[in-house]
């Protein structure tokens, strides 16, 4: 929605508006970043070649015919991630984003020469021991090299991006606008991830002359990695092998959709099993030297479902339980949505993979309470260093909303909460009038992955299961009494207390306490009562979207009725706001009052129109203005 891009949007966010007069090249999308970059292992003068030769690669070389828009665009967001402020880079995009030919930049000027920087720092970063980051990074700097490397990509690098791609799959279309037909790089793309056979070494010649005896291998010839067709028997005295106990495991799971933003219930699966024909041939393919670990079973997903993101932070954490993992095998995580039609476009499944991962090697089976349309359901994301949280948006009400609308809602959802974010979220949200998330599903909190270990696998604790039982003697209720009576009664309070007696984590009974004991005037924070605002004025920026977009989408006769209904929401929102927040309502009403004006106009294409226009626009960027005054983050509505 215009509005929100503009009242959210940074400086570099505005540089990076999206032009009409650009035919073939999509302003990449800058909202959150590709990658973490304070969490990239490269120092200062890595991240400037590699910046200096991405702009390169979007600048210099439009005549290629493997450099397309889309090329340029990926190019171009990796650049501008790495180095926010590089002229060169900056300069590139919004000649793109007007349709001109970017200018010619005094560096790199053979395309061999790109190809080759980026590939050498995209296989220091994929290597198995490097950050979470670091992995994340590689994939798509390889891929824009063997997409720049003039003629057919070389087998082993080809090989070397599929295992990367294994770690990190790519997922390009959550922050650029690819081009939908078929053109030289989306081809050769598809092509990189063909099978690739590996060639067994020649054989001896009965009359060659034998080599000199040595205990170590030679090294590769032109960078090439040795390929090895079968796992080596290392005399070692390293730790066992953990095998396998549970190959097939499955959790009910609230994931995020990348595509959409919004939470998706459903169910995360793991299925450990034999590598087809083709996917033999990437095992042992990736050391300089005979190594078991070459072999070792792998992480992946089903390509026939959503893109799993988030496995590569859980190899690690397992590894320290677990060091050594069985031959030749692939752990293949997917993800299905609970309602037809709900599918995702790509999902991170970090958490549930960690738990279903620890199952699956200690025997331990997850709680059957956590199973496909019983009742629990989990959710959160798996950081670094082991720490555990919930996405920054949408906020906690907008999960417990999914999980009740799921076909068959569980009973209760668990999430991480280690800053204590959660209650207040969910005060806010009743404090719009919406007490309904105070009560179903039961929120259940953990702060660690040590507290969420007796929650999943085994039975419920007794005391948990009580408590779950005595809340679900309060949600009954909702019957006979108004929510907020329920809430205020004194017998359903004591309740609460003895709830949150047998189980502090019972989130839902502590907001529901909280609630009914404050006052009645209860108001929203700050945050919060921006967020209401921008909620209301979202179906007028929506229409004013299609209008001047030209999508069809404009309903005629729409504007006055769309602005008196924002008009008159915001109205009642004035006494339940925090008073910090009401300059930026009031704004908010002059911006409706311009938004009203303009589009009401049957010729915005005058003079008066296009001055009306203007006006509109400063409506909104003093709305941005009051906005930036309140010191608050940028979150999305609920």
């Amino acid at each position: 929605m215009v509005i929100f891009a503009i009242i959210i949007g940074s400086a570099f966010a505005a540089f990076c508006q999206p032009s009409s007069l650009a035919a073939g090249y999509d302003t990449p999308s800058f909202s959150r970043p590709i990658v973490e970059v304070d969490a990239l292992s490269l120092d200062s003068a890595a991240t400037d070649e590699l910046a200096t030769a991405l702009t390169a690669l979007a600048s210099n070389f439009a005549d290629e015919p493997q450099v397309d828009f889309d090329v340029q665009e990926k190019a171009l967001i990796l650049a501008l991630t790495l180095r926010p402020l590089d002229p060169d880079a900056r300069s590139a995009h919004a000649r793109l984003s007007r349709g001109q030919k970017p200018n010619v930049v005094n560096s790199l000027s053979n395309i061999g020469a790109v190809s080759e920087v980026l590939w050498n720092h995209a296989e220091k970063l994929a290597a198995r021991n490097s950050e979470p980051e670091d992995q994340r990074l590689a994939p798509m700097l390889m891929e824009l090299a063997l997409l720049a490397h003039p003629g057919k990509a070389p087998d082993h690098q080809r090989l070397l991006f599929q295992r990367a791609c294994e770690m990190a799959p790519l997922n390009w279309n959550q922050f650029l606008t690819l081009q939908p037909d078929v053109n030289p790089s989306n081809a050769k793309s598809i092509s990189l991830f063909r099978p690739v056979k590996v060639t067994p070494p020649e054989p001896k010649v009965a009359n060659a002359k034998p080599p000199k005896t040595s205990t170590t291998p030679p090294p590769p010839t032109n960078g090439a990695v040795p390929a090895m067709t079968t796992p080596p028997d290392p005399d070692d005295k390293g730790p066992a092998v953990s095998e396998i106990k549970l190959p097939e495991v499955q959790i009910t799971y609230l994931a995020l959709d990348e595509a959409t933003n919004q939470p998706v219930g459903g169910t995360a699966s793991l299925k450990v099993r034999d590598p087809s024909e083709d996917e033999s041939s990437l095992f042992g393919l990736f050391v300089t030297a005979a190594s078991a670990q070459s072999f070792e079973m792998r992480l992946t997903y089903d390509r026939e479902g959503p893109v799993v993101a988030g496995t590569d932070r859980v190899e690690n954490l397992i590894r320290k339980s677990f060091p050594r993992w069985p031959s030749k095998k692939l752990a293949e995580f997917s993800f299905s949505a609970s309602a037809v039609g709900s599918a995702p476009a790509g999902v991170n499944l970090s958490l549930p993979a960690l738990v279903m991962l620890g199952s699956a090697f200690s025997g331990d089976p997850i709680n059957e309470a956590f199973a496909p349309a019983r009742e629990f359901a989990l959710t959160g994301e798996l950081g670094r260093s082991r720490t555990l949280g919930m996405p920054t948006a949408p906020k906690i009400p907008a999960f417990a909303k999914a999980a009740a609308a799921m076909p068959i809602p569980p009973k209760a959802l668990f999430f991480p909460d280690p800053d204590d974010l959660a209650e207040a979220q969910l005060l806010d949200s009743a404090a719009t009038g919406d007490l309904s998330v105070l009560f179903r599903p039961q929120l259940v909190v953990f702060q660690s992955i040590e507290s969420l270990e007796p929650l999943v696998f085994g039975t419920t604790p007794p005391e948990l299961a009580a408590a779950i039982e005595d809340f679900g003697a309060i949600q009954n209720l909702i019957g006979t009494m108004e929510m907020d009576s329920i809430a205020r009664n004194s017998v359903v309070q004591e309740r609460l207390r003895g709830i949150l007696t047998k189980w502090p984590g019972h989130l839902s009974a502590r907001a529901l306490l909280t609630f009914g004991t404050q006052p009645v005037d209860l108001t929203m924070s700050a945050q919060a009562s921006v967020d209401s605002v921008q909620k209301i004025l979202k179906p007028v920026s929506d229409h004013y979207e299609s209008v001047i977009g030209g999508t069809g989408g404009g309903v005629v006769g729409a504007t006055t009725p769309l602005v008196d209904e924002a008009m008159r929401a915001l109205s009642d929102l004035r006494t339940k706001i925090d008073p910090t927040a009401r300059p930026f309502l009031l704004k908010a009403e002059d911006t409706l009052d311009a938004f009203k004006v303009y589009l009401s106009l049957s010729n915005r294409e005058s003079s008066i129109g296009q001055q009306r226009h203007r006006e509109l626009q400063e409506e909104i960027n003093a709305l941005r203005l009051e906005r930036d005054k309140l010191g608050i983050g940028t979150t999305n509505p609920d």
